[in-house]
């Protein structure tokens, strides 16, 4: 798969999940307002639950890197990447994921079915995991954390913010030699 595929296949993957998102609550939840739901919010609780959220993300994905084998953590997609994309244009996709992911099981079923079913399915939508068992855990526990800084901030804005987090420093890290996601 060239750069350009990769790059059109996550942002249409993004788009879908969001247009879901927007139909799902508004089927859903009759009262939703989504001005409410994306409503910015800075207090020392959100900046507090942020920084806690992200430090425990990167927590969990810095305890897999080091206790489950690389060949078990390994994902092609994840690979090209880190390696062919820059750190903007990472940026970018990683925005598009946690906003469209978060909006959806944070910001409208999250209120609906709770924070375990809901993390349970956002595992589950990561379906290119459901062989690497592993990995699939990993998103479960992330899930769970992130649906817990959405309930302690009440701000949609926070797991968004701790999801990009966590994914860009994690390829930060990667692409600056500090973590390997395969033997070299």
């Amino acid at each position: 798969m060239t750069k350009r595929m990769l790059f059109i296949n996550i942002i249409l993957s993004q788009v879908i999940i969001l247009i879901i998102a927007l139909l799902l609550g508004r089927l859903l939840v009759s009262d939703i307002g989504f001005r409410d739901l994306l409503k910015i919010e800075l207090s020392v609780k959100t900046i507090i639950t942020f920084l806690v959220g992200s430090a425990a993300l990167l927590s969990l994905q810095l305890l897999f890197h080091k206790y489950v084998s690389k060949e078990r953590l390994f994902d092609e997609i994840n690979v090209i990447l880190i390696e062919k994309f820059s750190l903007p244009n990472l940026f970018l996709v990683f925005f598009s994921g946690s906003f469209a992911e978060e909006f959806l099981f944070r910001g409208i079923l999250q209120p609906l079915i709770g924070i375990w079913l809901t993390s349970l399915l956002f595992a589950l939508i990561h379906f290119r995991y459901l062989r690497k068992f592993f990995i699939l855990i990993e998103v479960y526990l992330m899930g769970i954390i992130l649906g817990i800084s959405y309930v302690i901030s009440s701000s949609l804005w926070v797991p968004i913010f701790c999801h990009l987090f966590v994914n860009f420093i994690t390829a930060l890290l990667i692409k600056k030699g500090y973590l390997k996601y395969y033997n070299e």
